[in-house]
């Protein structure tokens, strides 16, 4: 465990603005960014990418405003449903996700997109350190 600390360390986290929110977002693991990929396998690249948008929002997004997924009502409401009562919590919030306006969907995941570059500069400083 002590080399992958060394390798790896915490998961990179950072706060963006919308709407006046603050949200703050993380970036995904290995495991979590397959299961996003996996979603969006087939069509053409335009819909690989629209198609892994709530995926990968549903498990970067930690909170929103201080909320985290767990308290919001429509969450709760599709994992307290009978057949739901096993659903991840991640599936459960791209439900929801998928019910929103899409462009608000795209917005949102272009300020995941910035996370993952100022990680991404991150990553490569330490590269030449």
């Amino acid at each position: 465990m002590e080399i992958i600390n060394k390798l790896f360390g915490d998961r990179f986290t950072s706060d963006k603005t919308f709407r006046g929110k603050k949200i703050l977002f993380q970036t995904l693991t290995g495991k979590e960014k397959l299961e996003c990929d996996s979603k969006s396998l087939g069509g053409d690249l335009i819909y690989q990418l629209d198609s892994a948008k709530a995926p990968t929002l549903a498990r970067s997004i930690v909170t929103v405003d201080g909320v985290s997924w767990k308290e919001d009502d429509e969450v709760k409401k599709i994992m307290e449903k009978e057949e739901n009562s096993k659903l991840p919590l991640a599936e459960a919030v791209e439900q929801v996700l998928l019910e929103k306006d899409s462009e608000v969907l795209s917005a949102l995941y272009g300020l995941y997109s910035e996370v993952v570059e100022e990680h991404r500069k991150a990553v490569d400083g330490l590269k030449k350190g």
